[in-house]
């Protein structure tokens, strides 16, 4: 089996068993749609049944989950019990908002995480950065959000664009990146094969170009997918705080009505995206490091 097929195999059991552990953890969560109105003395308790029956919630979860893996297949991902649409069309009209804020924070934060940390290391500063970046990766993405946007009304800068949760989410990958970019690049500056290339007279760019920047590029690549599943995640809040109509508010909604098919469908596309995500590095690395291509060789 080559490599590739055997990623492929692998990440396609991952997402399979991650969409069971979501689907089996929301079915075993107490109460369901109509739990409040099943309180209300006048709605009956044959009406809370018959509508259950409808819609399949009162089989076993097994059955339900290949019906709504079925229903994944068609492209519906399922039906949400608050609107009765399919979850796809809900999800499809929410998401381009919420793409519109990760991917340029995403893309801005890693170009500033890395900036920063390649500036410091190279003039060895890197211990007197990192402490506060650490500080600023552990603050909570809403307690940083809740601070910019108090500053924002502060100053009377409009709150109701995309800039703000942009902000945000750049600020809170942007220190991430760097902590891992400052040590990998630490690592790769004390590998032996970079001492030994210093110590034959190798030009000190030529010395970061050639060595020392692609060594410390391997385990960053690494760090791609849950980088991307951890904005798209914390959107979600930072969505909500900041009022932006993307995928967060309809999560929360969903979350604390019970909707579930809504919510198992968040949940699949973030480990859709992470696992391919982490395919697609695990593939880069496998082109550009020689070492995993020969580990490969010698255990087929």
């Amino acid at each position: 089996m080559s490599y590739l097929q055997r990623r492929l195999l692998l990440s396609g059991a991952q997402v399979l068993v991650l969409s069971i552990l979501a689907f089996l953890l929301l079915s075993v969560a107490p109460g369901h749609f109509l739990s409040f109105e099943a309180l209300d003395p006048q709605r009956s308790r044959t009406s809370v049944e018959t509508w259950m029956r409808m819609r399949g919630l009162g089989q076993p979860w097994p059955v339900r989950y290949l019906d709504w893996l079925q229903s994944c297949l068609a492209g519906d991902w399922g039906t949400s019990l608050a609107y009765g649409s399919p979850v796809a069309r809900l999800l499809a009209a929410r998401a381009p908002r919420t793409l519109a804020v990760v991917a340029p924070a995403w893309l801005l934060g890693w170009a500033l995480g890395t900036s920063l940390a390649m500036l410091f290391a190279t003039r060895r500063l890197l211990s007197l950065v990192e402490p506060p970046m650490a500080v600023a990766a552990m603050i909570p993405e809403v307690i940083g959000g809740s601070l910019l946007l108090w500053l924002a009304v502060a100053l009377g800068a409009p709150i109701d664009g995309a800039w703000l949760p942009i902000c945000i989410l750049t600020a809170s990958i942007a220190a991430i990146v760097f902590l891992h970019a400052a040590q990998a690049l630490s690592e790769a500056r004390d590998a032996r094969f970079v001492r030994l290339a210093e110590a034959r007279g190798v030009a000190r760019r030529l010395l970061w170009r050639r060595y020392i920047i692609p060594a410390a590029g391997n385990p960053l690549l690494s760090l791609l997918g849950p980088t991307l599943v951890g904005a798209v995640g914390s959107s979600l809040a930072i969505e909500t705080l900041t009022g932006w109509p993307g995928l967060g508010p309809l999560f929360l909604e969903a979350f604390h009505a019970r909707d579930y098919p809504v919510v198992q469908a968040v949940l699949v596309m973030l480990a859709l995206a992470l696992t391919g995500l982490n395919l697609l590095a695990d593939l880069l690395l496998y082109q550009l490091d020689s070492r995993i291509r020969l580990d490969h060789e010698t255990t087929r």
